[in-house]
């Protein structure tokens, strides 16, 4: 379970694991979001899909190898990602939030213009 708070947004997470042959074993991944006005939940349902992804990539296969004082892994092609059949099913959920301006545009780019109408913001 993890809560993180950035950006002006809140998220959530839950995952259902066990051990299995000494190996750990991901059932299932409950993510939600609270990032004010969702103006495209798709794009955020695959974002956090996609964090989650990358994050259990880095949990489950994550290192850094110093060969000759030098490190081994450059960029993402050095670094492996879970695969289709490794993933587990996720269910990213928004809360919405009325009047609140929408915070997950302004974690896509920082020039998001902030101008919403005083009457929206609490």
């Amino acid at each position: 379970m993890a809560l993180h708070e950035s950006f002006d947004s809140t998220v959530a997470m839950v995952m259902e694991v066990s051990l299995q042959n000494k190996a750990l074993k991901i059932h299932r991944v409950v993510c939600a979001v609270d990032c004010g006005t969702a103006v495209n939940p798709a794009v955020i349902a695959q974002q956090v899909e996609g964090s989650v992804v990358f994050g259990l990539s880095a949990a489950l296969y994550g290192r850094i190898d110093i060969v000759n004082n030098e490190v081994r892994q450059k960029n993402f092609p050095d670094f492996p990602l879970l695969s289709l059949r490794e993933c587990p099913p996720s269910k990213p959920t928004s809360c919405p939030a009325p009047c609140r301006p929408p915070a997950w545009a302004s974690l896509q780019c920082r020039r998001w213009p902030r101008r919403w109408p005083t009457r929206c913001l609490r």
